[in-house]
């Protein structure tokens, strides 16, 4: 800790998922404007969900406080460390947590900012979190901001359309070739690639005997992923991490989901940000292959139509 700058507290999502991370790139983008001379910490559970944000620069230095849980002795010096730093602000992304409010309480900062809940009387300020609406929209409530999408004006776009057939469950995978059916098809009005990584045997030996047809990227490190998706024209995806690069960066993009869900509003709200540059397919069966080649298709030439006039 740098003492000789202000600082600024954050508790961060305990969930470890790249998407989730990559949702609150926004976030911090904005928190480092309105406080361009503060050291951000970032407090979580497990160095696991703070791992991406350390690599895009959000947080500064982490806190872990999962060693502490039911012990008292170390919670309570916890609270005296967060305490020292003397934050201007705490901010509280998660949407419920009561050790997490309890810590913020105790940091006795003059803002402490986060959401609705049985906990957070907590806290000063809290706003609402809808599930209705795309996870950056609400961690941006917190500071008052609506505009969520991180400059990307000078961003010079690749004439590619970059297919990404993997995902961290095997039952949000699409099957392989239909997105080589897919592949064929589009190429004939712009070039297609394919991100994948090598533990995936089955894409992989599927795909690399048509690197004539397409080109292949394969094992990316995530910086190098995330410059290969905002630099597309266009993606086509399963649902999975990578694709929040291509939400919050609004690059035209056709995801595909398996169902709508358990959650309210499904994935085309919390875990999909809809705009005129973006398209959802939902299997109508719960099955991601009983989505046919031939919609998607369809909807690529809709997307591909409506950014070229």
């Amino acid at each position: 800790m740098d003492n000789d700058k202000s600082s600024i507290i954050v508790f961060l999502e305990n969930k470890p998922f790249l998407g989730r991370q990559i949702a609150q790139i926004p976030f911090f983008e904005k928190l480092r404007k309105e406080y361009p001379d503060h050291q951000i910490t970032g407090v979580a559970p497990n160095e696991a969900s703070t791992f991406y944000l350390k690599i895009f620069g959000c947080i500064d230095e982490t806190v872990v406080y999962g060693v502490y849980k039911d012990n008292l002795r170390r919670f309570t010096a916890l609270i005296k460390s967060l305490k020292s730093i003397s934050p201007t602000a705490v901010f509280q992304l998660r949407k419920e947590s009561f050790r997490c409010n309890i810590l913020a309480n105790r940091i006795h900062s003059r803002n402490t900012i986060g959401f609705t809940s049985s906990t957070s009387f907590l806290l000063r300020k809290k706003y609402h979190f809808d599930q209705s609406e795309y996870l950056s929209f609400n961690y941006l409530k917190l500071l008052r901001k609506t505009d969520f999408q991180p400059d990307n004006s000078q961003t010079l776009r690749d004439d590619r359309c970059l297919i990404i057939p993997v995902a961290g469950r095997i039952e949000k995978m699409y099957d392989i070739n239909n997105f080589i059916k897919i592949a064929r098809e589009i190429k004939k009005s712009i070039p297609v690639a394919f991100v994948i990584q090598s533990n995936y045997k089955n894409l992989l030996n599927s795909l690399e005997g048509l690197s004539e047809e397409f080109k292949l990227f394969i094992d990316l490190d995530i910086q190098s992923l995330k410059e290969l998706i905002i630099r597309s024209k266009y993606i086509i995806s399963n649902d999975c991490g990578p694709i929040h690069f291509a939400h919050i960066y609004d690059v035209p993009r056709i995801v595909l989901f398996k169902d709508k869900g358990d959650k309210v509003g499904g994935p085309v709200s919390q875990w999909f940000y809809k705009t005129p540059s973006s398209r959802n397919i939902v299997s109508p069966t719960g099955n991601i292959n009983d989505i046919t080649a031939d919609v998607i298709i369809k909807k690529f030439i809709e997307l591909y139509k409506s950014n070229n006039g």
